[in-house]
């Protein structure tokens, strides 16, 4: 007879740790948000196409209420993130592990309360520059001039640095349109002579990258002029 009140005891004992565990749950319900924001280095990671970021890039989430720190979790490229939340915010903050190398792809994964989200992006690829070239004011009776347009990929840290870093034959000067393009005008060519514009590496970019490989353009002055006008050559021709 003793048997059945064990049985009893046992379920009763059962049936509180359940209800325990249901007003446990309903007193600390995991939070349902919206993700209002979800930004690395000010560009939205949620749109397409993912953003390019610096090497070590700032994450920024904002969500419509807000979380207690184990609310958020955040792993990048499947490894977990440590976190530093606030008591009880709506703004998450974090620097992502780096820095990251140039030009690779990563996938971070947050939990926001109830919201999952993953999403992609990439680091900048190294600083680059196109270089053209051209003949500039032309005049039948003097020296040739050349002018050559340096653009970036990106704008640089600083323009004296980066001035240090081009260089072009003849006499040129140097005139900065904006932080990633600069005009540069050289005199004293005569017929048939060779210009060059060279960008060596080493110019930092704003965002803490630089650029690794030296680039360089270079353009033939014509070695007979037959007409000129002002601002442009009407005709040429070339003595082998």
């Amino acid at each position: 007879m003793r048997l059945p009140v064990f049985l009893g005891a046992g379920a009763v004992t059962t049936g509180m740790l359940l209800l325990g565990g249901l007003a446990a749950t309903e007193l600390n319900p995991v939070p349902v948000v919206n993700v209002d924001a979800m930004e690395l280095d000010g560009a939205s990671i949620l749109s397409a196409p993912p953003p390019e970021v610096s090497p070590k890039p700032e994450l920024v989430v904002r969500v419509s209420r807000a979380l207690r720190p184990g609310d958020w979790q955040l792993s990048m490229d499947g490894r977990p993130v440590a976190l530093s939340a606030a008591p009880a915010a709506t703004v998450l903050r974090v620097a992502l592990p780096g820095p990251l190398p140039l030009g690779t792809k990563h996938t971070v994964q947050l939990t926001a309360g109830a919201m999952h989200v993953r999403a992609g992006f990439q680091v900048v690829p190294p600083l680059k520059a196109e270089v053209s070239m051209r003949l500039y004011q032309l005049q039948i009776d003097g020296p040739a001039s050349i002018a050559a347009t340096v653009q970036f990929s990106r704008a640089v840290a600083d323009r004296a640095q980066a001035q240090a870093h081009l260089r072009m034959t003849g006499h040129p000067t140097f005139t900065w349109r904006d932080s990633r393009t600069v005009e540069l005008v050289s005199t004293g060519f005569a017929l048939s002579d060779h210009a060059a514009v060279t960008v060596d590496s080493g110019i930092q970019a704003a965002d803490g990258t630089s650029s690794r490989q030296a680039q360089s353009a270079e353009l033939t002055v014509p070695s007979t002029l037959t007409r000129v006008l002002p601002g442009r050559m009407v005709q040429m021709y070339y003595v082998n």
